[in-house]
C-alpha cells in the first residue's frame, strides 16, 4: 500500500459516515471535513509515515518509533464500515482532540486522555441518530449538556431536549415514566479498539474492550 491509497481509504470511510450516521449533524460533518482537508493535504501527507498491520494501517506522524502528533488509524472490519480514529496521538495512545468513527455506527468527536473519552464538550452521534454533547471523564459521562433524544449510559437514563445533570439510576418517578416512552437505548461498546503502545509492536491485537456500554 502507498500513502495515496491510504488517504483514499480514510476519505472513503469518513464520507460513508457523513452520508449515513452523520447526515443529520451539520456540525459533525463540517468539523470532520475540515480536519480531513487540512491534515490530509498533499503537503502534510508527504511528511507522514505509513505503518501497516494485519488488521489495518496507521498514516500520520511518528516520533521515537511511536505514534506521536496527528494521524489516522483505520481498522479492516469483516463488514463495512471500517473503524477509524482521526486525531492526535501521544506515546502511541489517543491523546488530544480527535474523531473516533466506530464500526458499531457511533461517532465521537472530542478530547481523549490515554485512549479514554475525556473532555468538557464532547460530541457524540449514536447509530440510531441520537446526538448529544457531554462532559466526559475517564470514559464516563459527568454531565450531559444537550441531547436531541433519550439514551442510556452505564445504567443511567438521560432525556433529550436540553441540558441535564448526571442522570438517574432508573427510579420510577412520574416524569421518569413519561420519559421511558421515547428513550432509545444505544447498545454500543465504547472503546472497542485499543492501540498497542508502539508502532514497532509485533502484536496486531488492538481489540481490547474498555468495558463501557452506551
Amino acid at each position: 500500500m502507498d500513502k495515496s491509497l491510504a488517504v483514499r481509504q480514510i476519505y472513503a470511510v469518513a464520507d460513508w459516515r457523513i452520508r449515513n450516521q452523520l447526515r443529520n449533524s451539520e456540525f459533525m460533518q463540517e468539523e470532520l471535513r475540515s480536519a480531513l482537508n487540512y491534515y490530509f493535504s498533499e503537503e502534510k501527507v508527504s511528511q507522514y509515515h505509513l505503518q501497516e498491520y494485519s488488521n489495518g494501517f496507521y498514516l500520520g506522524e511518528i516520533r521515537n518509533n511511536e505514534r506521536q502528533g496527528y494521524g489516522a488509524y483505520l481498522w479492516y472490519n469483516e463488514s463495512p464500515p471500517n473503524s477509524v480514529y482521526i486525531g492526535y496521538w501521544e506515546h502511541g495512545n489517543k491523546n488530544g482532540e480527535g474523531f473516533y468513527l466506530m464500526t458499531s455506527g457511533m461517532c465521537y468527536y472530542g478530547e481523549f486522555v490515554n485512549d479514554k473519552f475525556q473532555g468538557e464538550h464532547s460530541h457524540v452521534v449514536g447509530s440510531s441518530g441520537i446526538e448529544f454533547e457531554a462532559e466526559f471523564y475517564n470514559d464516563d459521562i459527568i454531565k450531559v449538556l444537550y441531547s436531541n433524544g433519550g439514551f442510556t449510559y452505564n445504567g443511567k437514563s438521560y432525556g433529550g431536549g436540553g441540558s441535564s445533570g448526571s442522570g438517574s439510576s432508573g427510579s420510577s418517578s412520574s416524569s421518569g415514566s413519561s420519559c421511558l416512552g421515547f428513550i432509545v437505548i444505544i447498545a454500543i461498546v465504547w472503546g472497542c479498539f485499543k492501540f498497542c503502545g508502539s508502532c514497532s509492536c509485533s502484536s496486531d491485537n488492538h481489540n481490547v474492550n474498555h468495558g463501557t456500554v452506551l
